[in-house]
């Protein structure tokens, strides 16, 4: 989790010219009235000419000036115009016209002598014209001479002249020149498919183009009413689906064109980027990839316009011959505009700098995955021919599915490499447990089961170590737990470890460990010896052991702490958890860094010793959010006096806390560096000082809260769980790691900024000191530029690039923008490129294409706001400012922020003495209502009650992707009653707790299952229920805590204390929902006394949202 400040950097003048002009529509229009207006004086001229001369001699605009050469040349042509006309006037016909108009014009028959002459003189001067007018090759422009067409059409045949110096296009590839129009109807047919939702059109112009687009916001219009409707019939199937692709989600359809107005919005304004959502298989490789743009290196997309030629472009020199390319193929880039020219890649002569580039992509099939939608993925062969430019690239859904060419190629290099040297082979990775001494026995014991089950799942040859600490570190040695091999079944096994003082950091130490890695690390074989047991029948059992040395120390651990759990007070150890990572850091290779490798730590407490060292308050450090309240909050807290006593910290205990946040952050990107993740697990109830320790996390790991398996008065019924709870969040993040290494390019127009990105990822300014990168450019050879995994020539001032640290399917960044100028386009394009790289070398990319409708109307721009969109983007940003800040009021800073959002987007009408606000509807009848919801839920609410869940919470918070959102923020609740066959989802303040149905309350880390005495015989019932429950926790990082109750269980006040009372809706509404959801009601005559009760279990001391509305709307001048 991060956020960066950015600023978009400026695009810089190419050496050809081309530069992005600030009002890029003002200059287009310059230049078309330039090109197709003649001068006042000669307009007449073309109005009353003879119909005979269909095509008179078109002199050149009064701005253009004309060189020399061409000048004399028309002299020249006007004295043999009139040497001709004197002999050929007898013959001639005359014509009746008003005296002194104009001279008699040539007759046919000279003009056709001398048309091809002024045609090379018209083109030339053209040519000219657009290497002056970048933009405007945008537009179809009208040209002046209509037998142009003859001349230039591809798909006619005409023979043109050709030497050997023409580029990519020859008398044959014109005579075949159907490719090109092949590209242009698949690209047109999939992008009406894809915008205007399989509404046949026959063109792409941009009058189709709108109109498509327009489509498109009609069914967003009507899948938001259907949304709505299905509201208000307050109870819905649980199959419901989002109508929106998950991958990028942005807060609105529209974007307003007048920048000022737009950036006070206060709106955040951005998008949901999940990069990993949609699995996918890897690609077929491409001989080449997709052209870039030569101006912001964005790629081909299906929005981009696919030009024919025009004209043809030629160079006159001294010898009168045609220099350079002969065809004018192009594509406009979608995002900057700018023009890229085309080759066939067949014929022709091609220079090198073609072949690097790529441009014989068009002449294969690859463009049909590429204009088929907004979404298609990238893999470029390894062949020793063409070696192709790569930023970074691979992306893959985790799963494993290679190319067999590439995987062929890198086993036959592993097996040179083996051949070479042995000991240079490629590491596995490798999994060290770092287990805090002060966790009891009764803990412990959960915690070497959830171990043994993650070691039965990890792959062969990986490398398993185990450290525990407390005020020294032991490491301990896998190979002397045996002294003699040959006789180790008839020897006692003992255990040995290094012990390292955790006071300071490790110096002499650390090289030390570096040389005896392999001492402290056992390699996971199959091979292994088997363990024989008794069954009950007194049969010999044989079990295959794959890690028999760290299952002997995790049988041992359980001896030597001595934290048995059975005692009233025990007196804790210091805690060294910085000099303990470290040590683990320093048995990681240093030459071939083990990639996905990772360190699981189980802790007891807050470091308080050693390096990172956090002083330790009685009240608590961070004290929880919810608890401090604002003077506009009705519902203040009564910790509200006693929290501020935990911010009195002295000057040596601030610097402390400085230190420990510097060190943990530090520590956390090197182990990045390293290629580790590391993942925190917090056992117990003590105080752990989340917010600090969780900058280890950063990078790319996760932190968990696992408290006893037997809680409460129905704890037997979790009670076993919690080993697999923690076995499930180790093996789930090594299962769905994407790869090694991954960056996000993001491409938009000038005219937009970005301006914060927050999500899993680190500072790249260091990137080319990273082991990481240099352990794949050592370990597969790659002696090139374009074969490195960052090029070292690498431009990236036309784009803002990010590292991806966490690499896991669930991960989301959350992109905010503003606009630094107004837009003077009907549309612009966001292009998000995802670069990644597999443990095996492959590199693939991900291209993600969007566009977006502009408008000028305000009021529309608000219509079109995705709502829980905006809401989520709003709330990351809010959390993540309180995870900075020591002393926050989180749900203070969200009323301010809404009452920011209400003013700026309202209507201000002045009157004779006083002024009046008009908010739009949006915005106080929908906006208000999701914000009010999501103030008194889990993060904004007074739910949580230990400031370490709540840290937790807010972490999972800014690296979730929608999904995981919507159930922290808004969490669904889902019911089965014994008529219904699936579940329905109803509201939250609208819920009775009656023995005849079963709730479902999913928040993420945790769901609520509330099965009524009624319900539990139900067999068919409750196979759904489970069905259900094993769908949605699938593969769930965190895995969630499932808690199973009835009506008068003592858990049921979790669930209570999310739902609340039904008193603000109106009674009769409130008597037609209660019918709806609950049958046994619905012929029952509902009153006064029967809604008292069926509120009766939930507070009602909360503000309702017709007082949260006025809270806001009230005195916002």
């Amino acid at each position: 989790m991060n956020d960066l400040n950015l600023s978009k950097l400026s695009l810089e003048e190419s050496n050809d010219g081309k530069n992005s002009p600030s009002h890029p529509r003002q200059r287009i229009q310059f230049y078309q009235d330039e090109t197709i207006t003649s001068p006042p004086s000669q307009q007449p001229i073309f109005e009353q000419s003879p119909p005979m001369y269909e095509q008179p001699y078109v002199q050149q605009p009064y701005e253009q000036q004309q060189p020399y050469e061409q000048q004399q040349q028309q002299q020249q042509q006007q004295q043999q115009e009139q040497q001709y006309e004197q002999q050929q006037q007898p013959n001639s016909v005359q014509q009746i016209s008003p005296p002194q108009m104009y001279e008699q014009p040539p007759s046919t028959q000279y003009y056709q002598q001398q048309q091809q002459q002024q045609q090379q003189q018209q083109q030339q001067q053209q040519q000219q014209q657009q290497q002056q007018q970048p933009y405007n090759n945008y537009i179809n422009q009208p040209q002046p001479n209509t037998q142009q067409e003859e001349s230039t059409s591809l798909e006619f045949g005409i023979d043109l002249p050709s030497d050997g110096n023409v580029s990519g296009l020859t008398n044959d590839s014109i005579q075949s020149g159907s490719w090109f129009d092949e590209i242009v109807n698949y690209q047109k047919q999939y992008f009406n498919n894809s915008v205007s939702n399989n509404n046949k059109t026959s063109s792409t112009t941009a009058q189709q183009i709108s109109e498509d687009i327009e489509n498109y916001l009609k069914n967003h219009i009507q899948n938001k009413m259907k949304e709505n409707q299905e509201q208000k019939q307050y109870s819905h199937p649980i199959n419901m689906e989002y109508g929106i692709d998950q991958s990028v989600l942005s807060s609105s359809t529209l974007i307003f064109n007048r920048h000022d107005q737009f950036n006070k919005s206060n709106l955040p304004n951005g998008f949901l980027l999940s990069p990993f959502y949609h699995p996918i298989s890897t690609p077929t490789s491409y001989d080449y990839q997709p052209p870039q743009c030569d101006s912001c290196y964005s790629y081909v997309n299906i929005y981009c316009k696919l030009n024919k030629p025009s004209e043809l472009t030629t160079h006159s020199n001294s010898k009168g011959k045609p220099k350079g390319k002969s065809s004018s193929l192009s594509w406009t880039c979608s995002i900057c505009l700018n023009e890229n020219l085309i080759d066939d890649g067949k014929s022709g002569v091609r220079n090198i700098l073609d072949v690097v580039k790529g441009l014989g992509w068009w002449s294969t099939h690859h463009y049909k995955s590429v204009f088929s939608s907004e979404t298609y993925d990238i893999k470029i062969k390894k062949t020793k021919s063409y070696k192709p430019k790569s930023l970074l690239t691979i992306l893959d859904d985790g799963i494993g599915i290679d190319d067999d060419v590439d995987n062929n190629e890198n086993n036959n290099n592993n097996n040179n490499d083996n051949n070479n040297n042995k000991n240079n082979k490629n590491e596995h990775c490798t999994y060290i447990f770092i287990i805090d001494e002060n966790i009891s026995t009764t803990d412990l014991k959960e915690i070497n089961e959830s171990i043994i089950l993650l070691t039965k799942e990890l792959p062969d040859k990986s490398n398993v170590g185990i450290i525990t600490f407390s005020k020294n570190i032991s490491i301990f040695e896998m190979d002397s737990i045996y002294s003699d091999e040959k006789n180790k079944e008839n020897l006692l096994g003992f255990n040995s470890a290094k012990l390292i003082s955790g006071a300071n950091s490790l110096s002499q130490q650390k090289h030390l460990l570096k040389r005896r890695r392999k001492l402290y690390l056992e390699k996971i074989d199959d091979s292994k010896i088997n363990k024989t047991l008794n069954n009950q029948n007194n049969e010999i059992v044989t079990i295959k052991e794959r890690t028999p040395k760290l299952n002997s120390i995790l049988t041992s651990l359980l001896e030597t702490f001595e934290n048995n759990g059975d005692q009233i007070v025990y007196e804790s150890k210091p805690i060294s958890l910085g000099v303990a990572i470290e040590s683990a850091l320093s048995l990681v290779g240093e030459d071939d860094v083990e990639n996905s490798s990772r360190f699981f730590v189980f802790l007891n407490g807050s470091p308080d010793y050693g390096p990172g060292s956090i002083p330790k308050l009685q009240s608590g450090l961070f004290v929880n959010a919810s608890s401090i309240s604002s003077s506009t909050n009705s519902n203040s807290s009564p910790m509200k006096d006693d929290s501020n006593s935990g911010f009195n910290l002295s000057t040596e205990e601030h610097a402390q806390l400085n230190n420990a946040y510097q060190y943990y952050e530090h520590l956390g990107e090197k182990a990045y560096n390293y290629g580790v993740a590391i993942d925190i697990a917090l056992i117990g109830y003590n105080n752990f000082e989340s917010k600090v320790i969780s900058k280890l996390c950063k990078p790319s790991g996760y932190m968990t809260s696992s408290l006893e398996a037997s809680h409460g008065r129905n704890g037997e019924s979790v009670k076993g769980e919690r080993a697999k709870i923690l076995f499930s969040n180790m093996y789930n993040a090594i299962i769905k790691n994407s790869g090694i290494f991954g960056q996000l390019d993001i491409h938009c127009h000038d005219s937009v900024s970005l301006t914060h990105l927050i999500g899993p990822t680190i500072n790249n300014s260091d990137i080319k000191n990273n082991r990481l990168i240099q352990s794949f450019n050592r370990r597969y050879h790659t002696q090139n530029d374009e074969d490195q995994l960052i090029s070292s020539d690498q431009v990236n001032d036309r784009y803002t690039s990010f590292i991806i640290s966490n690499l896991q399917q669930d991960i989301c960044f959350s992109v905010f923008y503003n606009l630094q100028e107004d837009i003077p386009l009907d549309y612009i394009h966001f292009q998000f490129v995802i670069h990644l790289i597999k443990d095996n070398g492959v590199k693939i990319s991900r291209v993600i294409t969007k566009r977006f409708k502009i408008t000028g109307n305000f009021d529309r721009f608000l219509s079109s706001l995705d709502l829980k969109v905006t809401a989520v983007l709003l709330t990351k940003k809010l959390v993540l400012q309180s995870l900075k800040d020591q002393s926050s009021n989180i749900q203070f800073e969200l009323d301010k922020q809404v009452k920011k959002i209400c003013l700026s987007c309202s209507k201000i009408e002045k009157g004779w003495f006083r002024k009046s606000i008009v908010i739009p509807d949006i915005i106080k009848n929908e906006f208000l209502k999701l914000i009010y919801k999501i103030r008194r839920g889990l993060l904004f609410g007074s739910i949580i009650q230990n400031n370490d869940d709540l840290i937790i919470h807010q972490n999972d918070l800014l690296n979730s992707n929608f999904i995981d959102c919507q159930k922290l923020l808004l969490p669904k609740l889902f019911q089965l009653n014994k008529v219904s066959d699936q579940l329905n989802n109803i509201p939250l303040d609208i819920c009775s707790i009656n023995p005849n149905v079963i709730l479902i309350l999913d928040c993420l880390t945790n769901i609520y299952i509330m099965i009524g005495s009624g319900m539990k015989d139900d067999t068919e019932k409750l196979k759904l229920l489970q069905d259900h429950v094993d769908h949605i926790t699938h593969q769930r990082i965190p895995s969630p805590c499932v808690m199973k109750f009835n009506e008068n269980g003592h858990d049921i006040r979790w669930m209570k204390s999310i739902l609340s009372s039904s008193e603000s809706y109106p009674i009769q509404e409130r008597i037609n929902i209660i019918k709806e959801i609950y049958p046994e009601y619905k012929d029952l005559d509902i009153n006064q006394e029967f809604l008292k009760r069926f509120d009766d279990p939930f507070s009602s001391g909360d503000t309702t949202p017709a007082q949260y509305e006025r809270e806001i709307t009230t005195n916002l001048l």
